[in-house]
């Protein structure tokens, strides 16, 4: 990230927004695909004068000449504002008492980021700049200014605390806010050097603490009425930012950034802004000459939380895929702590990884290799395909293949309709809400029955939408095996379409026991080494004896809810209110265990534990309370909250 950190804060030849931002702000998507051709770009952006770039980004297609006119007018004049700042700074700096290079760092930000909204204004398409909420309609150019000021004056506060008031305090509020309120180019300079003029150095000395003023006539003059409002102006200031300081400044640049993406700016344009707040952050510091242990500290924290906040965006550059790595790596985390589903994960693991070299190929030039991520999850209920497709987007957008990674789950009755020509209505809105995401079909094979014919209205219209928007849609059709398999072999569009499945195949007995024992972790219960018992032999008995709509999981849900009721009505009866027993679910809770499972659990020899690495058995006991357990063969960590029974 160094290297465009440098590429993007280059003023050699563009004093307030270098070459490589204007180009990042009007380049497409496809120019950021190389990254080292990309940067190179971006560096020839910088080297070329004014009128040059204008008509290279013209040249190339990037840049609208209607556009282009209206930015380099725009352009002029805060460039030409800020050179006429820039000649008075060293009389300002000499009456402040101020440093001179921090008051022109802070000069050129804050003009920077001016001259920034004025570019959003022109370059970002209307209807992207407004957004319809249920308290009406919000400006998102109008709210990054805001937080923008937000941040700064809250920076401001923080470095001038009310005990500090003096001159430098004093100027040092004046400065930002005649930069951050709304006025014309030529009236931010005046405001920004108000009465700082050489000439009235001495009588602004009075606002610093043990200053004896020279004797003689005192003057009433708009001057002395400034300078008698200056405390009162510094404290009315501090009333303005305070919100924004209790807010968190890390949550204001965090707003920024979701309002970037939200108006669909570039990555680069979130890292120039960040910049901007830095050099803010270090000219407030400086302006007095010296930092101090507690100013330091509180740049490097704001400093630290920015950085990260660009990094884990989900439009995160390509350049350095940090954000990206921590988003990919915290969802396939949340998978491996799955239970059961070895076999899912696997597969889920490799196409992550099929994802991930398509991506590097893209950043290395190389063509991408032809694929197709949509997907058949077959499998009773309660197995988990909700669940993986939920963590699939997620992968998918840390990955960018898909922009949002959002899921929307839907059933034929959100597809069909009961009138003819409506159902390709109805099923268009629900693609539409799913675009850049997933459409996740449950019980997708309903769609296919014979003697209807709207839900091939809805099969016809889903195809078409997948090639059409093959760049922006993942479906995932899922339901049970047999039917599934029918359902993508009754259509050739669908079979040439699907071609990744997933079988997703029953929990076992020891699995659902572990299903159960995290629900009781969730809501502070305990299972007693009797209950643990009888619930081996009971899910035991259950999985033998399953048919076709075995619930799995849901099974598992609907068993806690009723051992939890029947754990109530017991501790109701007993008028028992000790926390022990509040959290504590004894056999008698467990109902509908039949005479099967009682009397395996009478004749049971013991029980074991098996390393699924080396195959290594143990003897296990209900009585044992830890979760995981050492192989002491091969060193495998695995879990051992419930024993295979011996017989």
């Amino acid at each position: 990230m160094a290297l465009l950190k440098q590429i993007l804060t280059d003023y050699s030849l563009h004093p307030l927004i270098p070459g490589a931002v204007l180009a990042s702000l009007v380049a497409g998507e496809s120019e950021r695909e190389n990254r080292e051709a990309w940067f190179s770009t971006l560096e020839d952006c910088n080297r070329k004068q004014r009128k040059e770039l204008y008509l290279h980004l013209e040249e190339q297609g990037w840049l609208d000449p209607e556009i282009s006119e209206r930015i380099q007018r725009s352009e002029r004049v805060f460039v030409d504002a800020f050179e006429q700042l820039e000649g008075k700074i060293h009389e300002i700096a000499l009456v402040t008492q101020g440093d001179e290079i921090a008051i022109k760092q802070l000069a050129r930000g804050l003009a920077s980021a001016r001259l920034m909204w004025e570019w959003l204004e022109i370059m970002v398409n209307p209807e992207r700049s407004f957004e319809k909420t249920k308290d009406g309609t919000r400006d998102l150019i109008q709210e990054l200014k805001l937080q923008f000021r937000h941040i700064v004056g809250g920076v401001w506060g923080v470095l001038f605390p009310l005990e500090s008031f003096g001159l430098s305090a004093d100027a040092s509020g004046q400065f930002w806010t005649a930069f951050m309120y709304p006025q014309r180019p030529d009236e931010m300079v005046s405001s920004f050097q108000g009465y700082f003029f050489s000439h009235f150095r001495e009588r602004f000395m009075v606002l610093n603490a043990g200053h004896v003023p020279a004797k003689g006539v005192r003057l009433s003059d708009a001057l002395s009425e400034h300078i008698q409002g200056a405390r009162e102006r510094f404290e009315a200031l501090h009333q303005a930012v305070e919100g924004g300081i209790k807010k968190g400044l890390d949550v204001c640049f965090t707003e920024i950034a979701q309002t970037l993406q939200k108006v669909e700016c570039p990555p680069e344009c979130l890292r120039f802004i960040a910049h901007l707040v830095e050099q803010t952050c270090d000219a407030f510091a400086y302006l007095e000459g010296s930092v101090d242990a507690h100013e330091h500290r509180f740049i490097v924290y704001l400093k630290r939380r920015i950085t990260d906040i660009c990094d884990d965006q989900p439009f995160s550059d390509t350049a350095s895929f940090k954000g990206c790595e921590v988003a990919l790596g915290k969802a396939l985390g949340e998978l491996d702590d799955l239970i059961g589903m070895r076999t899912i994960k696997a597969k889920v693991h490799q196409t992550a990884d099929f994802a991930k070299v398509q991506q590097w190929r893209l950043a290395r030039g190389l063509k991408s290799i032809p694929t197709s991520y949509h997907a058949v999850y077959t499998g009773r209920p309660g197995t988990g395909k909700t669940t993986v497709a939920r963590l699939m987007g997620r992968i998918y957008q840390a990955l960018g293949i898909l922009k949002k990674g959002h899921v929307v789950e839907c059933d034929r009755a959100s597809l069909v309709a009961e009138y003819v020509g409506q159902t390709a209505i109805k099923t268009h809105q629900i693609i539409d809400s799913a675009l850049d995401g997933i459409l996740f079909i449950d019980e997708a094979y309903t769609l296919a029955k014979q003697d209807q014919d709207f839900g091939q209205e809805a099969i016809d219209t889903l195809l078409k939408r997948m090639e059409d928007d093959r760049e922006r849609l993942i479906v995932i059709v899922a339901g049970y095996s047999d039917e599934m398999a029918t359902f993508v072999q009754s259509n050739p569009g669908l079979e040439s379409r699907f071609t990744r499945f997933m079988a997703f195949p029953d929990y076992e007995p020891t699995e659902l026991c572990r299903i159960f024992s995290l629900m009781c972790r969730q809501n502070d219960l305990r299972m007693t080494p009797a209950f643990k018992q009888l619930l081996i032999h009971h899910f035991h008995d259950l999985y033998e004896a399953r048919e076709p709509r075995f619930g799995n999981a849901r099974l598992v849900r609907n068993c806690f809810e009723r051992v939890v009721g029947y754990q109530a009505t017991r501790l109701a009866q007993n008028a028992s209110q000790e926390s022990g027993d509040l959290a504590t679910l004894d056999a008698v809770d467990l109902p509908g265990v039949s005479s099967q499972a009682k009397s395996r659990l009478e004749q049971v020899l013991g029980y074991k534990v098996t390393c699924p690495n080396c195959g290594e058995a143990c003897r296990w006991t209900p009585d044992l309370v830890i979760k995981d357990a050492e192989c002491t063969r091969c060193d495998q960590i695995y879990n051992c909250e419930f024993g295979e029974p011996v017989t």
